[in-house]
């Protein structure tokens, strides 16, 4: 039997699509984890804080998640989690500035619905300029409360961001110095030849 070859490359575009839909449906975007930052603008040396935060409106208790973040640009300091919905900790956070990871696995007993609620913040020192991203490793989980440990898969977003150099004056600005300064210097050689042509009248 002939195979016509169009209708296998038709076959494969609809099981490509179906596949895509049949996986973005299980993604719950009523479940969101994102990063809120304490600046706007961010230079080399600054220190700055990210805070991981979780909404929610299914009730979950648990959540096991790596944050991964570049470690030539970001290095952390330290994490806080005194203002933290989690009470438990199964694994503390623990970062490893060589890898540039941030692992824990936090818990709440009796579970929680959140619309905006603090996880942990993460310390950061800018240590090189450039474009930096924040986000999330595959492993990242966020569980039901449901007594069955159903694994949700949340709606995740990265924070993204550039670190400025410290010491940056913009090439218009010191032109514009330059200028200024050497106009300075010409009305001052001016009136130093107006008043020794005076002297010599």
């Amino acid at each position: 039997m002939k195979i016509n070859k169009n209708n296998n490359f038709f076959f494969f575009i609809i099981l490509f699509f179906i596949i895509y839909i049949f996986h973005f449906s299980f993604v719950d975007a009523s479940t969101q984890l994102y990063f809120e930052k304490n600046m706007d603008q961010i230079k080399k040396g600054d220190m700055f804080q990210a805070t991981l935060v979780i909404s929610t409106d299914k009730s979950i208790n648990v959540v096991d998640g790596t944050i991964i973040f570049d470690k030539d640009k970001l290095s952390i300091n330290s994490v806080e989690t005194d203002e933290s919905i989690f009470s438990m900790w199964a694994k503390e956070p623990i970062f490893d500035n060589k890898i540039g990871e941030l692992s824990f696995v936090g818990g709440i007993s009796g579970g929680i619905k959140t619309n905006k609620s603090e996880i942990l913040k993460v310390n950061f020192k800018a240590i090189k300029s450039g474009s930096v991203s924040i986000g999330f490793k595959d492993v990242f989980s966020v569980f039901l409360n449901d007594g069955l440990g159903t694994r949700l898969n949340p709606w995740f977003k990265p924070l993204s961001f550039s670190i400025q150099d410290k010491y940056i004056i913009p090439i218009l600005y010191m032109y514009g110095i330059l200028i200024f300064f050497f106009v300075l210097l010409i009305i001052f050689i001016i009136i130093k030849l107006l008043n020794k042509n005076k002297k010599n009248e």
